[in-house]
């Protein structure tokens, strides 16, 4: 076992912190050689839990997938639903301000054509007087 440590030392000599770790590794180890054999089942033991616990998530994760994939569907089918209503909410605005136009430009001409008939009265008042036209005749 002192080969080891010698060989470790002269070749970690850049490195004297890996050196140090490595030595004490050995060390507890020389002590009891079943403790290594039992460190390495324990490894083993933990690495089999990590990939168990692993594949349980990669199923969770698929399941999740699975879920909420077919959602994405639906979710590009409303997304496309309300684009769709978008348009024709457009379309009625533009609707309605032309008919906005139309009614505004119809009021003022009803208007101007009140003036007109207005000024119209006044004059055939003026020339016929005010007691109206006789309309047995």
């Amino acid at each position: 076992m002192g080969d080891r440590h010698e060989y470790l030392s002269t070749t970690n000599k850049e490195r004297p912190h890996e050196s140090i770790r490595m030595e004490a590794t050995i060390s507890a180890l020389d002590g009891e050689p079943g403790k290594f054999v039992q460190m390495m089942y324990l490894q083993h033991d933990h690495i089999a839990a990590l990939t168990k616990y692993m594949q349980g998530f990669q199923d969770y994760m698929g399941g999740f997938r699975e879920a909420f994939g077919g959602w994405s569907e639906v979710f590009k089918a409303v997304h496309e639903g309300m684009q769709e209503e978008l348009a024709i909410v457009k379309q009625l605005n533009e609707s309605l301000e032309a008919i906005k136009k139309a009614i505004t430009d119809n009021y003022v001409a009803t208007n101007e054509n009140n003036e007109r008939i207005e000024k119209l009265l006044t004059k055939v008042e003026a020339y016929f007087g005010t007691t109206g036209l006789d309309y047995d005749n």
